[in-house]
């Protein structure tokens, strides 16, 4: 039946310009991403403050958890393997060189493996808005330093309360900028790990085990100088970026003595190439991860 002529009357005719409309999930190039990743900043920061000490919020002494934690845990790793196992001969000051082996490693750890399954828990997130995806990983790295202040803090502070007779002087403001390096080193990794697990959910065990032998071989609770008398062994021990950010912090807090230009170029060089590394190994994945099942 043909329309009638009031029938036509009522009809619009749409006509839609698409030249200005793009596709949805589609990989903008790095330097576009960055630039929106950038403009995202004030929010990543909001996101990742709110965020902060959730978990330990979840208890009714938190803010005595915060800080009994890392000494705690120098305590526990201080009596199987210091007094036990003897690894702390050599070391004059071995509390505060496993509270600053303990708590830094975890600080880098534990923004490390948040990363695995992240994509996956936040799919629904993903799917309802268009943002970089790497937000989401910044924003939770940022949670995870603010959650670790207060620990690095305590086990910095305590480290000088027991050798009160050799105080560190200059040297101890070289912690903020290795724990910052610390930071970005650790992000990077951490990108490497949300993409990975979020196609292969398995991966997740294999990372752990390889968490658990990067901690034992960082020379927290031991002297590698003492007990990696292979000269290979010690060397790719030495090279541990774990062990040299580490090593730089127990030099400048337990020695009195800023790290060495080698030692800043290797932690800088290490942060920088991880991170650049990580985003761009992120980022040629942005457009597969709402798609994630």
């Amino acid at each position: 039946m043909e329309p009638t002529d009031t029938e036509k009357s009522d009809q619009l005719l749409l006509v839609v310009d698409g030249r200005r409309l793009k596709k949805l999930d589609v990989r903008p190039t790095f330097a576009q991403y960055l630039s929106t990743l950038w403009a995202r900043r004030h929010f990543i920061a909001t996101d990742a403050r709110f965020r902060a000490f959730r978990t330990t919020r979840d208890y009714r002494l938190w803010k005595f958890w915060v800080v009994a934690q890392p000494l705690l845990d120098a305590l526990m790793y201080g009596l199987c393997f210091g007094l036990l196992l003897q690894t702390s001969r050599g070391i004059d000051n071995y509390i505060g060189f496993l509270l600053i082996g303990i708590t830094f490693f975890n600080f880098m750890s534990k923004i490390v493996m948040s990363g695995a399954g992240l994509i996956r828990s936040s799919r629904n997130l993903l799917r309802a808005f268009d943002f970089p995806r790497a937000a989401l990983v910044w924003s939770v790295s940022i949670r995870y330093l603010y959650d670790a202040l207060p620990a690095l803090l305590v086990s910095v502070t305590a480290s000088i309360v027991m050798q009160l007779d050799n105080l560190p002087g200059i040297s101890l403001l070289a912690v903020l900028p290795i724990t910052v390096l610390m930071f970005f080193f650790a992000t990077g990794l951490m990108l490497f790990v949300v993409r990975i697990t979020a196609f292969v959910p398995d991966a997740k065990a294999i990372l752990e085990i390889l968490n658990k032998a990067w901690f034992f071989a960082t020379g927290i609770f031991y002297s590698i100088d003492r007990f990696a008398t292979h000269p290979t062994v010690h060397a790719v021990m030495s090279a541990n970026p774990g062990h040299i950010y580490i090593d730089a912090l127990r030099t400048a807090v337990l020695d009195g003595q800023a790290p060495d230009l080698k030692q800043w170029g290797l932690m800088l060089a290490w942060a920088i190439g991880a991170l650049l590394a990580g985003m761009l190994f992120f980022w040629r994945a942005e457009e597969k991860y709402a798609r994630v099942a």
